[in-house]
C-alpha cells in the first residue's frame, strides 16, 4: 500500500467494447464457401463514410481480412453480418 497522498484511479463510466475475436479458418473451407463475411459485404456498413451503424469499427474489409488471414491463418466473423 503507498504511503502518500495518492489520488485513487477514477472510475471508469464508459463501457470499454471488446473487438471481434478471430476464428481459426482452413484453406481448403475458404475456398470452398468464399465466405461472404467481410464489411464491405455487410448491410450495416455506410461505404462513403467507412462507418458501421452497429457501432463496430469498420476495419473488417475483405482485402484486410485476408492480409489477416495471409500472416496468421485466422479471420475476424462479426455475428452482425447481414448480406444485401
Amino acid at each position: 500500500m503507498s504511503t502518500n497522498n495518492e489520488t485513487p484511479p477514477a472510475y471508469q463510466t464508459k463501457r470499454v467494447r471488446r473487438g471481434m475475436r478471430a476464428d481459426r479458418v482452413k484453406a481448403e473451407e475458404l475456398r470452398r464457401y468464399n465466405p461472404a463475411a467481410f464489411c464491405d459485404d455487410c448491410v450495416h456498413y455506410d461505404g462513403k463514410r467507412h462507418h458501421c451503424t452497429m457501432g463496430y469499427a469498420p476495419l473488417h474489409t475483405r482485402s484486410e481480412q485476408m492480409a489477416q488471414y495471409d500472416l496468421t491463418g485466422t479471420m475476424a466473423f462479426c455475428r452482425f453480418c447481414e448480406i444485401d
